[in-house]
């Protein structure tokens, strides 16, 4: 029963139900006149059509329906690109995701090598790093408007819990490096702030609310820029009435940290310099995007509680959480009286009652989450995300991915017409079917 195509079955429900109505209409006659015999009132249906109806209706609900099985859990979905990602980055520069045993140390101070413990940190129900980059973005937006020279760009997300953006995630851990961590040699502090301007003039801020004289030159404008944001910088690591910020920021730090951390053999520098080498290595490597950081965690994870582990052992994971629940399945059945019965017959019924009971928990969970009412998730081939890995890390564009994975196609270019459309038309494709991956998150370049 179980193995019938969804064709069979639905042809089989038309004839049960045609058959079905025979019977109600049957039936119509008879009920109605012994409803008149016995006396009661008058007849609740005004007609066979009506009588059908009610009768057809709980006939139906209790109807076994099998789902299509074309249903695609879409956060599954997503994460299986996410861990292909990953996986062919292994594959062509392992050296990608070596290079994060440097902040194994600040990791292992963190978390003491207690596998998992880092998830807590990107957790939104415990708040974490959430709580602390929204109080951040406050007391510097605040102080931009108070400025009234310069605004953070608005925040377009409809979301309304903390969004974890790339920029301001990374401009809160400039800022706090600034604030809590300290530097005997000073030269880190230099580079932090050098980055910090940038950031502030090349992605957080907006124009001026001012109105700025008519002869001021794009040099004089960068040079404003640049003094307005020092400006900020200086406002909020040198006034001692921001004193009471830094000390909010560093009991949510502290906070956030006692709940993820086993012990106290940590401090806050740890967490910020750990932050911000994760940061930086994934500008280098081109991998800003949030479900990149976590795979870094979950690697340095790996290296922290192993340091011999290399990283082709690593099994890598998925890091989705379903969109749907597994509904349990449970098959109970009465045991063999082998005196009673033959083994076969015992058998043959145990088959029978399981498939009857396996046909209706499909059924149970199809109507449950409404499977044939749910959209089924798109899927592009994965070699796509190869030829991404190549472009993002090597910087190749389509023609070298063309020449390396079709070169048959890039040999014949030019011998006939023929052979020239192959060629431009595998190049569109290999571009468009990049830029495609952009529904899976994948960092898809924007010149692309």
């Amino acid at each position: 029963m179980i193995n019938k195509s969804k064709k069979q079955l639905d042809c089989e429900y038309l004839q049960d139900r045609y058959e079905k109505i025979e019977e109600i209409e049957s039936r119509y006659p008879a009920e109605k006149e012994e409803w008149d015999n016995l006396g009661l009132d008058s007849f609740p249906f005004d007609s066979l059509e009506e009588f059908v109806q009610k009768e057809l209706v709980e006939w139906e609900q209790t109807r076994l329906k099998t789902p299509s099985g074309k249903y695609q859990d879409p956060k599954k979905v997503l994460s299986d690109y996410q861990q292909k990602f990953v996986h062919y980055t292994i594959e062509l520069r392992p050296q990608v995701f070596e290079e994060l045993q440097e902040f194994v140390p600040y990791f292992h101070n963190l978390f003491g090598g207690q596998k998992g413990k880092y998830s807590s940190v990107f957790s939104v129900y415990k708040k974490g790093i959430f709580d602390i980059n929204t109080a951040f973005r406050n007391e510097i937006s605040s102080l931009l408007v108070i400025n009234n020279a310069l605004k953070l760009k608005p925040d377009k997300s409809q979301n309304q819990r903390p969004k974890y953006e790339w920029c301001e995630y990374n401009l809160l851990f400039l800022f706090l490096y600034l604030l809590l961590v300290k530097d005997e040699e000073g030269e880190k502090r230099k580079e932090i702030i050098s980055n910090l301007i940038l950031l502030l003039q090349d992605k957080l801020i907006t124009r001026p609310q001012i109105k700025l004289p008519e002869n001021l030159d794009e040099i004089k404008l960068r040079n404003y820029f640049v003094g307005e944001s020092f400006d900020v910088v200086k406002a909020l690591l040198l006034d001692d009435k921001r004193k009471n910020f830094r000390d909010r920021i560093t009991q949510k730090i502290t906070k956030c940290l006692q709940d993820i951390s086993p012990d106290n053999d940590w401090s806050v520098a740890d967490f910020i310099k750990l932050q911000l080498g994760v940061l930086n290595w994934a500008q280098r490597h081109n991998f800003q995007k949030n479900w990149l950081l976590k795979y870094a965690y979950f690697f340095l994870d790996e290296f922290s509680s192993n340091r011999a582990v290399e990283l082709k052992e690593i099994k890598v994971p998925h890091l989705y959480v379903r969109a749907l629940y597994a509904f349990p399945f449970t098959f109970d059945f009465n045991g063999w009286f082998a005196g009673d019965e033959k083994m076969e017959d015992y058998q043959n019924r145990i088959i029978k009652n399981f498939e009857t009971e396996l046909q209706q928990y499909f059924h149970n969970v199809s109507v449950m989450f409404n499977l044939e009412g749910k959209k089924r998730a798109r899927t592009v081939p994965f070699k796509n995300v190869e030829w991404l890995v190549y472009t993002v890390l090597l910087k190749w564009n389509a023609e070298r991915i063309l020449e390396k994975f079709f070169p048959d196609i890039r040999a014949f270019k030019g011998k006939d017409n023929k052979s020239t459309l192959e060629f431009e038309f595998k190049l569109k494709h290999i571009k468009s079917a990049m830029r495609k991956l952009k529904e899976f998150d994948l960092p898809v370049p924007k010149d692309l």
